[in-house]
């Protein structure tokens, strides 16, 4: 886009009012650019929120899996107790 807006004052003549050339040159540079930081804010937004819904479900994961092992504990703790109490355990 430089290189379009040289090549288009040197070839136009020299006057001290902007062109529409420069004018369409300068818009193209701004929807290039706000394209640009929509890419940046989308991507930003996409993956923060899918980082933070993964944190959560991990965090759950560890609590419930928390939870599994000390149901297991005090399943095995009643079993113990059981074959204490009783007579014989195989």
């Amino acid at each position: 886009m430089t290189t379009i807006s040289t090549a288009m004052r040197s070839s136009l003549p020299r006057i001290s009012y902007i062109k529409a050339i420069d004018i369409y040159l300068v818009v193209c540079f701004v929807f290039v650019f706000s394209a640009l930081l929509e890419y940046a804010a989308v991507n930003y937004t996409y993956w923060g929120t899918r980082n933070a819904r993964k944190s959560r479900r991990v965090r759950r994961r560890i609590r419930d899996d928390a939870r599994v092992r000390d149901c297991v504990r005090n399943i095995r703790r009643r079993i113990r107790c059981d074959c204490d109490t009783e007579r014989k355990c195989d």
